[in-house]
């Protein structure tokens, strides 16, 4: 299967749709909700580390690294901004 990433082989369009899905969606979230720019900034993290986990998880475990670490950084996000 032709991709890159260097334990998956995953397609530049899933890649690239994958993070513009979720930048949508979190994006959407925070505009209906009416939340400050910071949380903007969130989405984009959350978008970004979900593309880099997905792609460079081992094979079967990037639904548990991707929940684990959006948890964690939601975590220090509200930490920091309190």
């Amino acid at each position: 299967m032709w991709g890159i990433g260097d334990v998956n082989h995953k397609s530049v369009a899933g890649i690239v749709g994958g993070f513009g899905a979720a930048l949508i969606l979190c994006v959407l979230v925070v505009t209906s909700n009416g939340l400050g720019p910071s949380w903007l900034v969130l989405s984009l993290v959350l978008a970004a580390s979900n593309t880099l986990l997905g792609l460079y998880s081992p094979r079967g475990t990037d639904d548990f690294t991707m929940a684990t670490t959006n948890a964690l950084i939601c975590l220090a996000f509200g930490m920091w901004f309190r």
